[in-house]
């Protein structure tokens, strides 16, 4: 596949999962700024009040699953969806010089599980919908109370020590990488829908401090920081 300098279309929901890839692709223009390395991204922005229950045609042929996000490359060659699988394509064809990813294969390896586990396991705790929601008639329900105990007993805990083995404040160390990307907007969604924070003060201050000010994470949300209302 080559992009060169041509778009590729992000399908993308406001303060939705594709705001996972919408904010590591506003990293990468930070790190490799005006490197023709970096393609140029088109984002396809669908209204959050009608796109949960109207699934345009065209775009089902591209996401049969219906959701967001959805990658496609400029000739339609590539077409992605699943917000971790879309970041790390994104940073294997384009962090060439590793300023977002590491090299290492161990280190690749540990940051391809965060991934995974951030995407398919923490979302889920915030989440609002479900892989069976074109399935359904309404909105699926969830018992919060069981939600914010997972959270608490298992999934907090392992995300500290995660951070705690990095040696510094961030995922990967000393400086922000593509890891923050994964754990860190996990913690937008525990702390801004939920309030779940609260539960573990380390977590709250690595958002606040490390996470939340960043400008490129501010335009992935759309510079609502904190108060949201979903």
């Amino acid at each position: 596949m080559t992009f060169g300098r041509a778009c590729s279309t992000l399908y993308h929901m406001p303060l939705s999962r594709s705001t996972r890839p919408l904010w590591l692709y506003r990293e990468l223009e930070r790190a490799y700024k005006g490197s023709e390395e970096l393609p140029k991204l088109q984002v396809h922005a669908f209204d959050r009040a009608t796109f949960r229950t109207q699934k345009p045609d065209w775009y089902l042929k591209l996401n049969p699953n219906g959701k967001v996000p959805c990658l496609v490359s400029p000739c339609g060659e590539l077409v992605l969806w699943e917000s971790a699988a879309i970041c790390l394509h994104l940073l294997e064809r384009h962090d060439p010089r590793g300023l977002l990813s590491p090299r290492d294969e161990a280190a690749r390896a540990q940051l391809w599980q965060l991934a995974f586990y951030c995407a398919g396991t923490v979302d889920n705790l915030t989440a609002t919908s479900s892989p069976v929601q074109r399935a359904l008639p309404g909105p699926v329900q969830w018992d919060e109370e069981e939600r914010r105990r997972a959270w608490r007993e298992v999934c907090a805990p392992i995300l500290l020590e995660i951070l705690r083995r990095s040696g510094g404040p961030y995922a990967a160390g000393e400086a922000f990488g593509a890891a923050d990307v994964f754990p860190g907007l996990c913690c937008f969604w525990l702390q801004e829908k939920k309030g779940w924070l609260a539960d573990s003060p380390a977590l709250l201050k690595y958002y606040r401090e490390l996470i939340e000010p960043r400008p490129t994470f501010q335009e992935a949300v759309g510079g609502t920081g904190s108060g949201l209302q979903f």
